[in-house]
C-alpha cells in the first residue's frame, strides 16, 4: 500500500479514550491472531455465522496485504499501559465483476470493547475509503438476532433483505449517501 498521510487517524470512543485508525500490515499478524483469542465464541458465531477456532495462514495474509481498489483492512487501536493495543477490524474486499462495484465487508471488536463505539468508528472509515476507491455500496451478511450490530448499522442508511437462511440479513450499505 502506498504511504498515505491520512493515516493514521486519531479518534475517541464513547468513554473519551483515544484510539488510531489505520490500514494494516505485516507487522500486524501476531496482533491479529492474540485479537481473534480475545473473542468469545458467541462474538466470533456472531461475525463468522458459525465457529472456527482461529484466523487461517491465508486469511492472515489478506487481512494484512491492502490493495485499496480492490481490499482493505483497517484496525482499531488503544493505548493501554503505554502500548498500542487492537481492538477491533473493518475490512472490504471487491465483488469481482460487479457494476457498480460493490465490496462484501465486516467488523469485529474484542468483546471487552463492545458498546464505546470502535466498530462504528470503523465502519465510517471504511465506508469514506471504500468510496473514495470507486466502491458505490457495501454488502454483508448478519444474524438477524444481532440487534447490536444492527443498532450500529442503522447510521449507515443501510438496506436489508433476506438473507442466504432464515436467520440472516443482507445488509447494503450505499455509500454516495455516506457523510465524511
Amino acid at each position: 500500500m502506498a504511504k498515505n498521510t491520512r493515516w493514521p487517524v486519531k479518534e475517541h470512543l464513547l468513554d473519551g479514550r483515544p484510539v488510531i485508525i489505520r490500514p494494516l500490515g505485516a507487522d500486524d499478524r501476531e496482533a491479529l491472531v492474540t485479537g481473534y483469542q480475545e473473542l468469545s465464541s458467541h462474538s466470533v458465531y456472531m461475525r463468522f455465522l458459525g465457529y472456527k477456532s482461529g484466523l487461517s495462514e491465508s486469511e492472515l495474509d489478506h487481512l494484512t496485504h491492502q490493495h485499496p481498489e480492490e481490499h482493505l483492512t483497517l484496525g482499531i487501536e488503544v493505548k493501554e499501559e503505554g502500548e498500542s493495543r487492537g481492538i477491533g477490524i473493518a475490512r472490504y474486499q471487491l465483488v469481482e465483476g460487479s457494476q457498480p462495484a460493490i465490496a462484501e465487508f465486516g467488523v469485529v471488536v474484542v468483546d471487552r470493547y463492545h458498546g464505546l463505539g470502535g466498530g462504528t468508528l470503523l465502519l465510517k472509515h471504511l465506508c469514506k475509503e471504500a468510496r473514495q476507491n470507486g466502491i458505490c455500496c457495501l454488502r454483508g451478511e448478519t444474524l438477524a438476532t444481532n440487534l447490536p450490530v444492527l443498532a450500529v448499522l442503522k447510521s449507515f442508511n443501510p438496506r436489508f433483505e433476506p438473507g442466504n437462511d432464515e436467520d440472516t440479513l443482507m445488509v447494503f450499505i450505499p455509500l454516495q449517501e455516506q457523510q465524511e
